[in-house]
């Protein structure tokens, strides 16, 4: 959701081979059936663990720039097919990464 700008600074400490996109109007949230999430799936149990996991991995949250509401999503795409996803049960979930490759 962060333009091009802000986000290429997340990307580049994270993945700089990766190309990434812009996607401030949302599209792809919408045309992937993402919402934004109820109050359980931001607020949960779960969701604070996994914030205190993140900051001890040292990760931190700066200030929100986008719609702190807007749940993620992880989507492998071949051609025209979704080939993995992983749908997030809480804003704190971590997709199982090493069914990418499995899928590809």
């Amino acid at each position: 959701m962060e333009s091009v700008e802000e986000g290429s600074e997340y990307v580049e400490q994270l993945w700089p081979a990766s190309p990434s996109i812009s996607d401030e109007e949302r599209a792809f949230y919408r045309a992937f059936g993402v919402g934004r999430g109820s109050w359980w799936q931001l607020l949960q149990p779960k969701v604070w663990l996994a914030g205190i996991q993140a900051f001890r991995e040292g990760y931190r949250q700066t200030k929100a720039t986008a719609d702190t509401a807007q749940m993620p999503g992880m989507f492998l795409v071949s051609g025209e097919r979704v080939a993995w996803s992983h749908e997030y049960s809480h804003a704190g979930d971590r997709p199982d990464l090493a069914a990418i490759p499995r899928r590809a």
